[in-house]
């Protein structure tokens, strides 16, 4: 590997993690893409792992801060955009776990469908459908729902 594939590599992945956090998987894919050599890219990302400027665990942590804070889903789609980031499922499910203690989820999903009333009505159904696609559990959908005496199926109240 040369010096000047390491030093570009380097350069790639800074300026990467200047803008926000990120995964593992997340700077080795962009390394690949901008064809930096194997051997080059994983040699930044252990300095960057040992440095602490890449830390999966990290990550997730910030990405569910911030999906708390701004528009929000439930924990199963959470789940699935960590993932997809390149995060362990044992470590995706731990810092969920952490978070989405009791009333949490629920909480969330008051938050979103208080978002959601504005435009699809007081159709349970649909709304419910959206919660579950939100990535809400069955029983924190149904149990928004109910807070707010709106149906969910024919016959429910």
């Amino acid at each position: 590997m040369s010096d000047c594939q390491l030093k570009k590599a380097r350069e790639i992945a800074y300026r990467m993690l200047a803008g926000k956090a990120r995964t593992e998987k997340q700077v080795r894919d962009r390394l690949q893409q901008k064809g930096i050599a194997p051997e080059a890219a994983e040699a930044v990302i252990r300095e960057l792992l040992e440095l602490g400027y890449v830390d999966d665990r990290k990550f997730a942590r910030e990405y569910i801060a911030w999906r708390l804070e701004g528009k929000p889903l439930g924990p199963c789609r959470m789940r699935a955009a960590l993932l997809a980031a390149g995060v362990e499922r044992k470590v995706a499910d731990e810092e969920l776990a952490a978070v989405f203690t009791s009333g949490v989820e629920d909480e969330q999903a008051d938050r979103c469908l208080s978002r959601l009333l504005t435009g699809k009505g007081r159709d349970g159904r649909k709304l419910l459908k959206s919660l579950l696609n939100r990535g809400f559990s069955m029983p924190a959908a149904k149990r928004a729902l109910s807070r707010l005496g709106i149906a969910w199926q024919d016959g429910d109240e």
